[in-house]
């Protein structure tokens, strides 16, 4: 069986394994940010969004061809979920078919052992995360770039100067989709001891032409078996450590660059977790646990999750120093059997290496690990156990059924996992229901269920989520946010003082700790609106402004702002930067229609108040005011006299927001008209169950008794009604008249 015909298997394997992903959705995680919710991806490909992707620190990074990729795929695929996972499909099996290239042109003598090297990559459940999920398509990049940039080392090593070149700008395409190969030229002198053999040894000149060893051979100069054997070995010129470490100074300097970037960009972001929150000893005992963990999901892949909640001062120190002693002692065992053993010292210091940046020493999130950061590093483990397992089993001669026969079961017991892994991502809900069976108190995985079923509108599920996370998790702001949030959007009925009180005081308390928080200083400029506090409000939305320039939704708040404070040219300008960012915005279109509201144009705001609604993101809050309108509607068809129409407004108003006492006095005041007294009484009452307080409905009510010559209570309706409301004309008036006709 030739390359060709192990790679077309490799290419059905792959599929299989993850086929499933076509029907998976976006996720609320991060997906929203990097896509649904972005307006340059959106927008797709142009100069102008090409220069922002080159620029950006947006979602606190720096990785414009994640930015470019994904907008391409909405050039060919619009805002299609299956699309987009298609693409990350076919990336990642790229990748197998590279690595699988790799290691074939490494060791040509064993492409079995390179087979299945790349299967276990292809379809190993750890990597699902990075293959399911659309905003991880940095993963996959930023290894199909580092993958050709060994291709190209390779070659350098075999004598092509100008293949060096090649590896240096693969690098820096690497880096520019994910700044996780800054470990790149260690891994390449870790290469350079064993398989290229570039590493002079004592006693010779460091000029001359070394032949790379086929196999596992000794690095002492003991033959492998003649049948095992390479028929033509590669040629390469040694040198000494220095020199090796001198000749990737253009990468380091690429690495340096990048790094001072990422570090910008994620400080920028406030994604950089400080000392005082996790200190130093508590991240130096995660870094030991994370990788005792990573080798304990390698061999036992379940209850794998979207997120680990990083335990911070709740972390097991027993757990961590018996990791730690755990991989000293890997680490001293293949150090000492280095000789014997090169490929698996050196696919062990590829796992351990490549894991450094993202081992949690620079905190960057709340996650205590993440399966999406083993993508690369696990080639390292996998190609150290597969050549090493080999070449015991074939020194030793024995077991060959046994030991085919169980590597058969193992693959396909992976692939079965693999499959079941991707299901879990197939949305928001399966997702994050899966993290909670996973860990019951995972306050982000709460947060973001919360987050899904706030994007559905089911808001009373989504505040529960909500205080779930924040139970969990007191500090978790990001949960904090949108609880105060739809606490303001559910402020109705006798609790609404109170939920106000609890939102505001969620607010005020995330500004104190952060009072340039963009997302709480949008909250409270709309709170502060609300309560006609405009001033204050446009002060709150000028800085959440400046945190998030290109939200079109604060942008958009800002605009109406000023616009109610009369400032109509500078409330027209943010409009209009608003509409050039996204003008399908619902929060753009929601704002537009309270202005057109405003000024008169109701149906035009009712317009615009529909095609907000479309969208689950301010479907509640355009509801509202829709309903809003057709009352408004309806009151003005009442004052024409138009009594039947302004029934029918209500109807509308009340399918979209039934509770309000106002509609319902309305109501009962246009089927009084219509002298439908039954159904006008009952929506006096309504009004009355709504706030008993409510003058209108008792003087609307006592109409009604009146007319039906139940002159006791209709009396005692208007005497409430002036109780209430002293002077009340129009319940004085009646009742006098009331009280002339009994005498």
């Amino acid at each position: 069986m030739n390359n060709l015909v192990r790679g077309c298997l490799l290419a059905i394997l792959t599929l299989g394994a993850f086929w499933r992903v076509f029907a998976c959705d976006f996720v609320v995680y991060d997906d929203l940010m990097y896509v649904t919710d972005n307006v340059f991806v959106r927008q797709g490909l142009s100069g102008k969004n090409v220069w922002w992707a080159l620029t950006t620190f947006e979602a606190s990074n720096w990785h414009p061809l994640m930015w470019l990729s994904l907008m391409l795929d909405r050039d060919l695929y619009g805002l299609n979920p299956g699309g987009f996972h298609a693409t990350n499909l076919a990336w990642h099996l790229v990748n197998t078919l590279l690595l699988f290239h790799l290691l074939t042109r490494m060791a040509p003598a064993w492409p079995w052992r390179s087979f299945l090297v790349a299967l276990l990559f292809a379809v190993h459940p750890l990597h699902v995360e990075s293959v399911a999920w659309v905003s991880e398509r940095k993963d996959l990049l930023f290894t199909a770039f580092g993958l050709l940039a060994l291709h190209a080392y390779v070659s350098y090593s075999r004598g092509s100067r100008r293949a060096y070149w090649w590896s240096v700008l693969f690098l820096l395409l690497s880096l520019m989709s994910k700044s996780m190969l800054l470990t790149f030229p260690f891994l390449l002198l870790l290469l350079d001891y064993w398989p290229l053999c570039r590493v002079a040894r004592k006693g010779t000149d460091p000029s001359e032409v070394n032949f790379i060893p086929s196999a596992e051979s000794t690095l002492e100069g003991s033959p492998e078996p003649p049948e095992t054997q390479p028929p033509a070995p590669a040629r390469v010129i040694s040198r000494t450590w220095p020199q090796l470490v001198l000749e990737k100074w253009p990468m380091f300097v690429v690495i340096f660059g990048v790094s001072i970037t990422a570090l910008l960009a994620q400080s920028k972001g406030g994604s950089v977790t400080s000392l005082q929150f996790i200190t130093l000893p508590i991240r130096m005992a995660n870094a030991a646990l994370a990788y005792g963990l990573y080798l304990w999901d390698t061999v036992w892949p379940t209850g794998l999750s979207v997120i680990y909640r990083h335990p911070r001062e709740q972390i097991s120190l027993a757990e961590a120093g018996v990791a730690f002693v755990i991989l000293l002692a890997l680490s001293v065992v293949l150090f000492r059997f280095r000789q014997r053993l090169p490929t698996a010292w050196v696919g062990w210091c590829w796992f351990v290496g490549t894991l450094v940046p993202v081992i949690g020493v620079v905190q960057v999130g709340l996650q205590q690990r993440a399966d999406r950061y083993t993508y690369f590093s696990l080639i390292g483990l996998f190609w150290g156990v597969v050549w090493t397992a080999s070449e015991r089993q074939a020194r030793s001669g024995r077991w060959r059924t046994v030991v085919f026969t169980a590597t058969t079961l193992m693959m396909a017991s992976l692939l079965i996992v693999c499959q079941a892994q991707v299901g879990h991502w197939k949305n928001s809900d399966t997702l994050f229901e899966h993290a909670l069976q996973v860990e019951p108190q995972n306050a982000i995985a709460y947060h973001n269920l919360g987050f899904a079923r706030q994007r559905q509108g089911d808001l009373e599920t989504a505040t529960a989520h909500y205080r779930q996370a924040v139970k969990c998790d007191p500090a978790l702001v990001s949960a904090q946010v949108p609880l105060a949030h739809v606490l303001l959007e559910t402020a109705k009925g006798p609790n609404k003082d109170d939920q106000r009180k609890e939102a505001v005081a969620i607010i005020k308390k995330i500004l104190q700790a952060d009072p340039k928080h963009a997302l709480a200083n949008n909250l409270r400029g709309k709170a502060l609106r609300d309560a006609g506090r405009l001033e204050e409000a446009l002060k709150s939305f000028q800085i959440a402004c400046e945190g998030r320039p290109y939200s079109v939704s604060i942008r958009s708040n800002l605009a109406q702002t000023r616009y109610e404070l009369g400032r109509r040219d500078e409330a027209q300008r943010q409009f209009d930067q608003a509409r050039r960012l996204d003008p399908e915005n619902p929060t753009l279109l929601l704002n537009l229609g309270v202005v057109e509201f405003q000024a008169g144009h109701v149906r035009q705001a009712i317009e615009l108040f529909e095609q907000a609604g479309r969208s689950a993101q301010e479907s509640s809050r355009a509801k509202r005011f829709q309903a809003s309108a057709r009352l408004t509607l309806g009151a003005l068809a009442m004052q024409q006299g138009k009594f039947s129409e302004a029934v029918r407004e209500f109807e509308r108003s009340e399918e979209l927001e039934p509770e309000v006492w106002q509609l319902q006095v309305n109501f009962g005041e246009a089927l009084l008209q219509l002298n439908q007294l039954k159904l006008a009484e009952n929506r006096f009452l309504k009004a009355l169950e709504l706030d008993p307080q409510c003058v209108e409905a008792h003087y609307g009510i006592g109409r009604v008794y009146a007319n039906t010559q139940q002159l006791e209570p209709a009396i005692e309706h208007l005497n409430t009604a002036l109780k209430l409301r002293p002077g009340f004309q129009p319940a004085q008036e009646f009742l006098n008249s009331l009280n002339s006709s009994e005498k």
